[in-house]
């Protein structure tokens, strides 16, 4: 069974809550804008979008020499549900 996430210091229970319904409305995050400009959807890894600029702080100890985007993160379906979700 998938692990679901669940709220912490980078993930707070808004955000755990909204990304586990797929009828929540579009959601905001914030990204390095080296990643959002030259790297997004690129990386094999994928790239990383944080619930609030703190974390991304947290983790990107660069972010105010790289700069930080706002992002809006929206679901237009569902591949695979997924048996977490049966």
């Amino acid at each position: 069974m998938a692990e679901h996430k669940t709220a912490d210091a980078e993930h707070p229970p808004e955000w755990v809550e909204a990304m586990t319904r797929m009828d929540a409305p579009d959601w905001i995050g914030f990204m390095c804008r080296i990643d959002a400009d030259v790297e997004c959807g690129q990386p094999r890894e994928g790239n990383r979008i944080f619930a609030s600029v703190e974390a991304l702080r947290a983790a990107h100890p660069c972010a105010d020499d790289c700069g930080i985007v706002e992002v809006e993160v929206r679901v237009r379906r569902v591949l695979v549900e997924g048996s977490a979700y049966a």
